[in-house]
């Protein structure tokens, strides 16, 4: 099976171009005056890029608790350089990293029927839906599975694993069809317990998790692919700005 390739995106300020480490491969589009980030040639607004920051703080946070001992708490802790490493700019990439898992999430299940719009106001429109559905139900007496009402945070989250799901139940997906040979190169390549919980199993034992696994193992590769596809643009400064002022906006400023 293919193997995560090491990708980069494009980073434009003022007259230059920066490249740096990242999860995609990026294109450069030429962007409006106003635009401070686009993917596949839609800008990105500042409500979905503040909440995938929302998102992404705590893995920033951990980050540099982690490795400099410093949780991040305060302003000035957020504006300092740490060996090097720029916390703003660290959040920065993470948020770019999960922005573009995410709308590869989504196109996928855009072309494969399973959303009627892959953007960020349909999005916002299929969680109040569902929201409401959920308070109705209540109303009338209804059994509501799960939480009763969703934060954006929580409706992502979940959205998200119903859609792996339904592409891992779609039998019309022709990635998940698995000869023999795969299935038993993929069971010899690999660690497995028994049903007993410590036996070394025979294939036959475990076919149905084997096939599990791998049938997720090429979601994940797909998801891989569909981000290597997408055409991100960014224009570094007014990224920098936009982020630096959401990060001043948690504490007050």
């Amino acid at each position: 099976m293919c193997g995560r390739m090491k990708k980069s995106i494009v980073l434009a300020s003022s007259a230059i171009v920066i490249i740096v480490a990242a999860v995609l491969i990026v294109g450069f589009i030429q962007g409006g005056s106003g635009s401070f980030m686009k993917i596949d040639g839609e800008e990105v607004s500042e409500e979905e890029y503040f909440q995938i920051m929302e998102e992404t703080r705590f893995s920033v946070s951990q980050y540099f608790l982690e490795k400099y001992s410093t949780a991040l708490g305060t302003l000035d802790e957020w504006e300092t350089e740490y060996e090097g490493e720029n916390p703003v700019r660290i959040m920065m990439d993470h948020a770019v990293r999960a922005l573009a898992y995410r709308r590869a999430v989504y196109k996928l299940a855009e072309e494969r029927g399973y959303v009627g719009d892959d953007g960020y106001e349909a999005l916002l429109e299929r969680w109040r839906n569902e929201n409401e559905e959920r308070e109705k139900s209540l109303e009338q007496g209804q059994i509501v599975y799960g939480l009763t009402q969703f934060s954006l945070e929580q409706y992502i989250s979940y959205e998200l694993e119903a859609l792996e799901q339904q592409f891992l139940n779609d039998k019309n997906n022709k990635e998940l069809e698995i000869s023999q040979q795969e299935r038993e190169e993929y069971f010899r390549n690999n660690e497995w317990t028994g049903p007993d919980g410590f036996s070394e199993p025979q294939l036959d034992e475990i076919q149905s998790v084997v096939d599990a696994a791998l049938q997720k193992e090429r979601y994940r590769e797909l998801i891989a692919e569909y981000e290597e596809g997408l055409k991100v643009w960014i224009d570094e400064g007014k990224l920098y700005d936009v982020t630096l002022e959401k990060i001043r906006k948690w504490y007050g400023e």
